[in-house]
């Protein structure tokens, strides 16, 4: 019975552990974005973000003070290609 009660816990603390590193490795960000004047604006740096490996969820909203909120799995795509993206499409970031 104790055999059994400890290859059971060990078998729960590696998903555990293993879940742990899949789940680690989502980050989100927040940035200004500069040029965004109208949902057009927003609606292609959504799009544009959508084909990129590793990025999970996005939202852009336009305005004087635009900000583009990415939800991205860091281990496949790093901040700085997200903003070479938004760059790209024809926008700003403002790095604060």
């Amino acid at each position: 019975m104790k055999r059994i009660f400890s290859l059971l816990s060990t078998v729960v603390l590696t998903i555990t552990l293993f879940a742990a590193v899949a789940f680690a490795a989502i980050t989100q960000k927040t940035f200004r974005v500069n040029g965004m004047t109208c949902g057009s604006c927003s609606s292609s740096i959504e799009k544009a973000l959508k084909r990129v490996e590793g990025v999970a969820d996005m939202k852009a909203r336009y305005g004087p003070k635009g900000t583009v909120w990415v939800k991205y799995d860091d281990q496949k795509v790093d901040l700085s290609k997200i903003k070479q993206v938004i760059t790209d499409t024809g926008f700003e970031v403002v790095d604060k």
